[in-house]
């Protein structure tokens, strides 16, 4: 014979909050079991994922046919692979814009093509961003007074070019 809470062997009274508790437990068990069932029926995209790295590949394809018109060249000095060509935030807000979305071609995309993009390869926009804006393969003068303050040895070496 178990002993109740009360104290009485088993009393009706324990025994219906002992189904209770079994009852709510049971409830509690299977809902988790559900929740864990529907969280495996559709996983989050992971971004390592092959599933995720075909959609930004085409995405990023997309992107890039649309704003070098199809031609898959940089706007500056038309260099054609591929690999080496990148999405250019004309305004110079890049860094914001990245932090501020999951997924740059998706939000281009999403955006319907804004004008405030275009196509440059990893040279020119690496070069645009350290040059204020211009890329050296324009025909810009160089600015002896603002490179002689990053360094003398710089200066002479451009002078003297």
């Amino acid at each position: 014979m178990k002993i109740c809470k009360c104290g009485h062997g088993e009393c009706p009274k324990c025994l219906k909050n002992l189904e209770r508790i079994r009852n709510n437990l049971s409830k509690t068990l299977h809902n988790k079991d559900l929740d864990k069932k529907a969280k495996n029926k559709n996983p989050p995209i992971n971004k390592y994922s092959k599933r995720y790295q075909h959609q930004k590949f085409w995405k990023r394809f997309e992107v890039i046919k649309h704003y070098s018109s199809g031609t898959f060249k940089c706007n500056c000095c038309g260099e054609s692979d591929y690999r080496f060509l990148q999405v250019d935030h004309i305004n110079e807000n890049g860094s914001s814009h990245r932090k501020s979305v999951s997924c740059i071609f998706t939000d281009i995309i999403d955006m319907g093509y804004p004008e405030e993009y275009q196509i440059l390869c990893i040279n020119c926009n690496s070069a645009r961003s350290k040059n204020g804006g211009i890329c050296p393969h324009k025909d810009v003068p160089i600015d002896l007074a603002k490179i002689k303050e990053l360094g003398d040895d710089l200066y002479d070496y451009l002078k003297n070019k």
